[in-house]
């Protein structure tokens, strides 16, 4: 018998992002922190954290992409950019990671009647 936090666990949309030889698994919620991945790792990252997102019916994330130079934050937009579902993105208030984070927010989905 499971338990209820195996089931859970079992019901939580997950991220599984990585190569051969690293995989990694995330619960999905509305905010991810990049500052665990490769660089070269971070569209795909992004890519794939969208899709789920969306899938779990969050409307609005926040991508934590550092403020460094701004290389991480341009990657990151330009997916955003390339993204058919995204209504819309801007650099997050102060209180949230300012110009190292980036809020993005979701066209509606159609509800299945």
């Amino acid at each position: 018998m499971n338990s209820d936090k195996e089931n859970a666990a079992q019901q939580q949309p997950l991220l599984v992002t990585g190569h051969s030889s690293l995989v990694t698994v995330l619960e999905v919620t509305d905010v991810l922190d990049l500052h665990t991945f490769l660089p070269k790792d971070i569209p795909a990252v992004v890519e794939t954290y969208l899709e789920e997102a969306r899938a779990k019916g969050i409307q609005t994330v926040r991508i934590i992409h550092g403020r460094g130079k701004g290389v991480q934050r341009a990657r990151v937009h330009s997916v955003l950019r390339q993204t058919p579902f995204v209504e819309s993105f801007q650099d997050a208030p102060l209180e949230a990671g300012g110009w190292g984070a980036t809020v993005v927010w979701f066209t509606p989905q159609e509800q299945a009647p």
